[in-house]
């Protein structure tokens, strides 16, 4: 009976594309706002796990509110026992495996929008507490998008400029338009279609 209740309790995963999420016993410390949404836990992990701008969520016996937090929202969790009642699952980048610890996890994690990326690190402390630390961010200006490429992100936009534009002068028309701009060709359809988009003909 003690080892099922262990099982029941202890570190578990679920896993979707790109990201996992590690269930443990614990609780939001540290965090500067969530978004409260109406959801059975394991509804409320699957959210996460699907939701780009989704790190943690928080999940308390006999409640159906799911507590959403963003990795910029989240700063630290406490872990709790495991017949507190309270769970929280944090999403990680996908290591294909769940680690029955929880150091044995990633430890890592990212969300992307059409126009942001975030990268975060967990840390565990001997208080235990595990804080999230962003380490990468990246925002682009307004009526930018963002898109990966091979070579890493990219903010792609349409800039005005005045003038003619030659093949010569191009790429300094582009970066005085908008500040360290680069010139760039599209790389996929997807860049292509969004530039269609915008209203701009070949």
């Amino acid at each position: 009976m003690l080892m099922l209740l262990a099982l029941a309790f202890g570190i578990r995963c679920q896993a979707g594309g790109d990201f996992k999420m590690t269930i443990i016993p614990g609780r939001p410390e540290k965090y500067t706002g969530y978004q409260n949404l109406t959801l059975a836990d394991n509804d409320c992990v699957q959210y996460c796990l699907y939701e780009p701008t989704c790190a943690v969520v928080y999940m308390k016996d006999g409640y159906s509110d799911c507590i959403v937090f963003s990795a910029s929202q989240i700063q630290k969790v406490l872990q709790v026992g495991d017949f507190e009642g309270q769970r929280v699952a944090m999403k990680m980048k996908q290591t294909y495996t769940c680690g029955d610890e929880f150091e044995k996890n990633s430890m890592f994690g990212s969300e992307t929008t059409n126009t942001s990326y975030i990268e975060y690190e967990i840390f565990i402390g001997s208080d235990s507490l595990w804080t999230f630390t962003i380490t990468k961010s990246l925002k682009c200006p307004s009526n930018y998008k963002l898109f990966t490429r091979a070579k890493g992100l990219w903010c792609i936009g349409l800039v005005t400029v005045t003038g003619g534009v030659t093949g010569d002068n191009s790429g300094l028309s582009c970066a005085s338009a908008a500040s360290g701009a680069i010139l760039s060709g599209l790389e996929s359809m997807y860049e292509t279609e969004y530039i269609y988009g915008k209203g701009c003909l070949f």
